[in-house]
């Protein structure tokens, strides 16, 4: 047993300990019996107390004692006048053998004394010790079954009984059961519990309140109760001691101290959540209004311009502007494309529309859409001369190069060029379709981020939109088993987004 034994443990090691004296006693007697009879009568004392001094330091008190006065009676019946018998016929005698008893007392309570200190700085130890490999065993632990498994484990190398956690849930207690353990509690019990729970005070056997109960309810508390502890004692004389229930009443702060922080680490992992969503949708907005309001703006004055002074406008004018308001309206359409894939993916209920489609037609609408915004700068397509099949949602797919491409065209100086590489990789066996700008660049950090949601470098005087424009690119890719990576020699050396296509799918298709 780790501490204190039960009343029968105890007493059964009593009895086995003074049984151990008593033949220890007779060993002792027997050394005696075979000296010569001058030899005898001068060491005898020095025997029956070296007796004493052990027994009473190995196996306590009352062995020592009984040993000692065992022997007496056994030395006084075969060594001193008249032999045996128990007479005592010389005064001398009696006052040597009462000063021996009382001697041996003496020893006896002190080396007891000596041997109970020892043994409750051993308990201490071992109790600090129970305690410091508890703390360090659910310090790391982030699971509550973990951390409740860990609990009832150390519990019972303090006292082996059955233990029941109750945690709260809709105003009241519920047993918390862990994996292959059932049990119940009954009414009345529950009620013990309950107000356990209440009143944050212990109830049950060895409390205030619900002594007769075979169960002792603790309340599992930190800043405020998490739950109860139920202690059932087994049997009527298997007492709970006090050095017992101060290492129980231990392990349980220290649950309860884990189990507030895993608590409040997830209020902190919720609030953090709501901020971050709350600064998102105002992140949205705020781009919305500014991203909405710009095409909008260039229609609406297109439009009026072309129905009050229509007859001013000469046809290129009138050319310029209707294809103005086209352009912008394709880009509004973009925008709300973007917004309607962001809740799908979000939703995860966006299903691509697969077919076998030709890469270098996707890659030519993109450019075609795109076609006055690609007019600044230096446009360079490079693609294989044989067709490029692959299973994609050929609409999707076109959306993704459009954001990539408007990207690169954000981030790069007027005149320079914007790259459209695709090539075959046969020892992968994929397609890698990648769009190369000599524009700003990026950093190790925005590389990290440059896929997260409203997620935007650095701003130039071309740098609108929402920032879910990679994010999307990255979600509508996944569903279609595809992938997307970005890589940047460094600050203003430019960047790539590539494009990686399975070929698996298309020559199935193919082969079919």
């Amino acid at each position: 047993m780790l501490f204190d034994p039960s009343s029968e443990q105890h007493y059964a090691q009593l009895s086995a300990n003074c049984i151990k004296s008593v033949l220890l006693t007779i060993a002792v007697v027997a050394i005696i019996y075979f000296l010569p009879h001058s030899q005898a009568v001068n060491i005898a004392t020095m025997l029956f107390l070296a007796d004493t001094l052990f027994s009473a330091s190995v196996w306590g008190f009352i062995p020592g004692i009984l040993g000692t006065i065992l022997g007496l009676f056994i030395y006084d019946y075969y060594f001193t006048l008249p032999y045996y018998s128990l007479h005592v016929s010389e005064s001398d005698q009696l006052l040597r053998f009462s000063a021996f008893i009382t001697l041996s007392i003496f020893v006896s309570a002190l080396t007891a004394r000596t041997r109970a200190i020892a043994l409750s700085a051993q308990q201490k130890e071992k109790a600090m010790q129970l305690l410091f490999h508890y703390a360090q065993k659910v310090t790391h632990i982030n699971h509550q079954d973990s951390l409740f498994q860990q609990l009832i484990n150390h519990l019972h190398k303090v006292y082996p009984t059955n233990f029941l956690i109750l945690l709260p849930k809709d105003n009241n207690l519920q047993i918390y059961s862990l994996p292959g353990k059932q049990s119940y509690l009954k009414p009345h019990e529950y009620q013990a519990a309950q107000q356990c729970w209440q009143t944050t005070q212990s109830t049950g056997y060895k409390s205030e309140t619900h002594t007769a109960l075979s169960w002792r309810f603790e309340p599992l508390l930190a800043n405020q109760c998490l739950g109860v502890i139920a202690i059932r004692r087994l049997k009527a004389n298997n007492a709970l001691s006090d050095d017992r229930l101060a290492i129980i009443h231990a392990l349980i702060a220290t649950t309860a101290t884990v189990l507030s922080k895993h608590q409040l680490a997830k209020i902190q992992e919720r609030n953090h959540i709501l901020e971050e969503a709350d600064n998102l949708r105002q992140a949205l907005l705020s781009s919305l209004s500014h991203d909405l309001k710009t095409p909008l703006a260039s229609i609406m004055g297109s439009l009026e311009t072309l129905k009050n002074k229509s007859q001013q406008l000469d046809q290129t004018t009138q050319r310029e502007l209707a294809s103005l308001a086209y352009s912008e309206s394709d880009r509004l359409h973009r925008y709300i494309n973007n917004l309607l894939n962001m809740m799908k993916l979000e939703a995860d209920v966006l299903k691509p529309n697969l077919q076998l489609c030709d890469i270098e037609d996707i890659i030519d609408s993109a450019c075609r859409r795109l076609k006055q915004q690609l007019k600044p700068y230096s446009l360079n397509i490079q693609c294989p001369e044989q067709a490029c099949l692959a299973q994609l949602d050929p609409i999707l797919t076109e959306q993704v190069l459009i954001n990539l491409i408007e990207n690169a065209c954000k981030y790069s100086e007027l005149g320079q060029e914007i790259t459209i590489k695709l090539h075959e990789e046969k020892q992968t066996q994929t397609f890698k379709l990648s769009i190369i700008d000599q524009g700003q660049g990026l950093s190790e950090e925005q590389l990290r981020q440059v896929f997260n949601l409203f997620y935007r470098a650095e701003q130039t005087d071309r740098t609108d939109g929402t920032g879910m424009g990679l994010t999307i690119c990255q979600g509508v890719l996944k569903a279609q088993q595809c992938s997307v990576q970005a890589t940047s020699p460094g600050k203003n050396l430019g960047s790539q987004f590539t494009i990686t296509i399975p070929k698996s799918a298309s020559k199935l298709l193919i082969s079919n």
